[in-house]
């Protein structure tokens, strides 16, 4: 009997308790929680993601674990996942612009290893609040 009533002390504790909040959800200086933005973008070209990971740097592909090719980039700070169909999945961008620019960024890597590809049907597809 004794635990219970210890556990009903803690509950109405709880219960008058002031409400905590996310710093990181807190508005921040323009009056917008902070956010990442997924976007989802056509190469218009197969690609070979063997060829795309032993030519290019920063990129990481273990077949047996996932079925794309992971490419990073410093600036803006974004990580594409680069699939063998053409799509790409850019995420880790805070705003629309430096997605746009992150993604023909990697295009442009891609394209350097020498795919002839093209930066189409660039798509929101999500975001996540950090």
């Amino acid at each position: 009997m004794e635990q219970q009533s210890a556990y009903v002390r803690w509950t109405s504790d709880f219960a008058s308790a002031p409400a905590l909040t996310k710093p990181e959800l807190e508005a921040s200086s323009n009056g917008k929680p902070p956010f990442t933005l997924h976007v989802l973008s056509q190469l218009g070209h197969r690609i070979d993601l063997k060829k795309l990971t032993l030519h290019s740097r920063n990129t990481e592909y273990n077949p047996k674990r996932f079925s794309a090719v992971i490419m990073r980039i410093r600036e803006p700070r974004t990580t594409a996942l680069i699939f063998s169909s053409g799509k790409m999945v850019t995420t880790g961008a805070k705003s629309e612009i430096a997605s746009r620019q992150a993604s023909r960024k990697f295009a442009r890597i891609v394209q350097k290893v020498g795919f002839k590809v093209k930066f189409a049907d660039f798509k929101v597809v999500g975001q996540n609040f950090a």
